[in-house]
């Protein structure tokens, strides 16, 4: 009885002595789960449209939309939509981010347009256009009414409507391919003017009225208007390829000396490059 009783007492000694040792050699030797890596975030390919909205203070609407992020956007044009369909706003398209860097990305671009027929009752869609000739359309978006334009823009509607007014010919009588499109306003607005200084550009001074802004799209713009008037022929000689796209009515590629193409820039713009 008493040996059966110490090897009782030994067995439980050895296992009591054992146990921690096991257990430790368990959690120690256990191997850890690797964390999952997140995903990646993929190239954008072309554009991702951020907000747009419509404004307007009862005549003329400011349309601003936001892109999160843009890639060889050649530039973009926006449409009002009536009951005989999709009315261009602008003949000139507002420039993206190809004018800028070409192929490389921008993310948060912001940009603004102003139409002076539109109305509180209009809906408009954005259209970009990028080096491909892919066209992608942001869904419609109605015009909201403020009675202060300037809380949400910045700016006046006088302001709007003197920058409007300075792109309508006024004395081209006297001298039309140099004066087309430039009219001093009745008196100058300084909420305009501190905005129009601060913006990239060259700037016309004015006497007694302050400063206009003249983009370079608003001189490509004012070109066509005086060319079509004219009625006259103009052959361009650009490396810019943006630049022929938003003056000519046919592009004429050249390479090495041989004429490869000629035709309207939407079919040079969806071709495949040769």
């Amino acid at each position: 009885m008493k040996k059966t009783v110490s090897v009782v007492l030994l067995l439980t000694l050895i296992f009591s002595t054992c146990l921690p040792a096991l257990a430790q050699k368990r959690v120690v030797t256990k191997k850890a789960v690797p964390a999952t890596a997140p995903a990646p975030v993929s190239k954008v390919d072309s554009i991702l449209f951020d907000t747009v909205d419509a404004v307007s203070q009862g005549n003329g609407v400011v349309l601003r939309w936001g892109t999160k992020a843009e890639t060889r956007v050649v530039g973009y044009y926006a449409f009002r939509l009536t009951d005989k369909g999709r009315e261009l706003v602008n003949p000139v398209m507002v420039l993206g981010s190809a004018a800028k860097v070409r192929s490389q990305t921008l993310y948060g671009e912001k940009y603004e347009l102003y139409d002076p027929q539109g109305t509180t009752s209009t809906s408009y869609v954005i259209e970009s256009v990028d080096l491909d000739g892919r066209r992608i359309s942001t869904d419609s978006v109605s015009v909201k009414f403020t009675n202060r334009l300037s809380q949400y823009t910045g700016r006046t509607q006088e302001s709007y409507e003197n920058v409007e007014a300075a792109k309508t010919p006024s004395i081209e009588k006297e001298s039309p391919l140099i004066t087309s499109g430039i009219r001093t306003p009745q008196s100058a607005d300084p909420v305009a003017q501190r905005w129009v200084a601060a913006q990239p550009g060259a700037k016309i001074a004015v006497r007694k009225d302050g400063l206009y802004r003249v983009t370079r799209a608003e001189l490509q713009g004012q070109f066509r208007s005086v060319q079509q008037r004219v009625g006259k022929t103009v052959v361009i000689v650009t490396h810019d390829m943006l630049e022929a796209l938003a003056l000519a009515d046919r592009v004429a590629v050249l390479d090495q000396g041989a004429l490869i193409a000629c035709e309207p820039p939407e079919t040079i713009v969806g071709t495949p490059s040769p």
